[in-house]
């Protein structure tokens, strides 16, 4: 039973609502500056474990992803101007390499993923570390 006061919603309102949501790992926010360096790095983290687990690059060779600005927007919904911002904020931390290919040139990325592995596990040391060596249980000596 449909009520008459009750607003109907089209299906198309529900898509655009429910569309993918777009994921950002909490401390990639601290660690990258912001939000849309995070964000930038939580879909070339994605986008390039997806390359790897398809097989599209060889076994631990990691690729450079070359994306149009409308499709790193589709992806992050990032103007281009934040995409700018964001990408240097990430070259600055080393997190990423850039590079021009091909004719019409055409921006390549590559991800460095040992250098955001590292970045986080003195992120976390320096966050947790005191906690964690609080919570150590003592070691028995047997004498």
């Amino acid at each position: 039973m449909i009520l008459s006061n009750c607003p109907v919603i089209e299906p198309e309102e529900l898509l655009e609502a429910f569309d993918e949501p777009l994921v950002i790992p909490r401390a990639y926010v601290p660690l990258t500056g912001g939000i849309a360096p995070a964000l930038l790095l939580s879909a070339l983290v994605t986008l390039t474990q997806d390359l790897e687990d398809q097989a599209q690059l060889p076994p631990g060779e990691r690729g450079w992803l070359i994306l149009s600005r409308i499709q790193w927007q589709s992806l992050t919904s990032l103007t281009r101007y934040e995409q700018e911002a964001a990408r240097r904020a990430l070259a600055r931390r080393g997190f990423i390499d850039q590079k021009r290919v091909g004719m019409p040139a055409r921006l390549a990325i590559l991800l460095r993923p040992g250098v955001v592995a590292d970045a986080l596990r003195q992120q976390a040391r320096s966050t947790y570390g005191a906690y964690v060596r609080a919570r150590r249980p003592i070691e028995h000596v047997r004498g």
